[in-house]
């Protein structure tokens, strides 16, 4: 039989390998690990401190993000803010605030949704993490966006941009996921060259990023078919969306 040491090593190998697959856009790998990971805790009666508690539970949050499952996302992100006692402004506060907020608005609670990110962003303004207040915008423009404001919506992802682009570059990730989200803002204005332009410009960052068969390279090319099918190109919509189905077979049937 494992002693407890050996059974809290593989749960935090699981643990670890679980948060690499869900990076990597390999969600059968990241939610095998993360049941393998509450199994050896459930089965070997292992006692984490709170923040090794906190860290799982917040991760069970993206996962099931992710995942679709955001029912269990909402109360895995309640489950780590109780286990977190510091401040908002602490950065793992924030954090499970600001996906907390997100799966809010994935289930269509908007007013609960947008009421969180304005708090978070009221802390973060203050505390000075400017990464952290450029994802608290970005996900605050989705609010708007879905909520049909379209001009809050374009406020908060030029805010974010502008974070992203001084922090972080223009080339990086979270740059291109704001490119994405400024390119449906487009679309629903009915600006569909520089939605396409938008999307193209993202995927050019993303792609070497992420390669080929990442989630967010599936999800920017689906939005590129649709703006190109109601601009009436037919054709090359077509064409995208054959690939769109590559990538989701091949995320379907792979499980490192």
């Amino acid at each position: 039989m494992a002693s407890t040491a050996e059974r809290l090593a593989r749960y935090r190998g699981h643990l670890s390998v679980a948060a690499m697959a869900l990076k990597s856009g390999d969600y059968h790998a990241a939610t095998r690990n993360l049941q393998e990971a509450f199994q050896e805790v459930e089965d070997a009666g292992i006692r984490l401190d709170s923040d090794e508690l906190r860290q799982l539970y917040h991760l069970a949050g993206k996962i099931y993000t992710n995942t679709q499952r955001y029912e269990e996302a909402e109360q895995a992100f309640k489950k780590a803010l109780e286990l977190n006692n510091k401040g908002l402004e602490d950065a793992n506060r924030w954090s499970d605030c600001r996906h907390l907020a997100e799966v809010y608005r994935l289930q269509g609670k908007y007013g609960q949704s947008r009421s969180l990110h304005e708090k978070c962003l009221g802390e973060l303004q203050k505390s000075g993490d400017a990464i952290a207040l450029a994802k608290t915008f970005r996900s605050l423009g989705l609010v708007h966006l879905e909520s049909g404001n379209l001009d809050e919506a374009e406020r908060s992802i030029e805010s974010a941009l502008a974070l992203f682009e001084r922090e972080l570059g223009a080339r990086s990730f979270w740059f291109a996921r704001c490119l994405i989200t400024l390119a449906r803002i487009r679309f629903a204005q009915g600006r569909r060259e520089e939605c396409k332009k938008l999307l193209g410009d993202s995927l050019q960052i993303i792609e070497p990023l992420v390669g080929p068969h990442h989630p967010l390279r599936a999800l920017a090319l689906d939005r590129l078919a649709k703006c190109l099918s109601s601009s009436g190109d037919g054709e090359s919509a077509g064409e995208i969306m054959a690939e769109v189905r590559r990538i989701d077979r091949f995320i379907s049937e792979h499980d490192t």
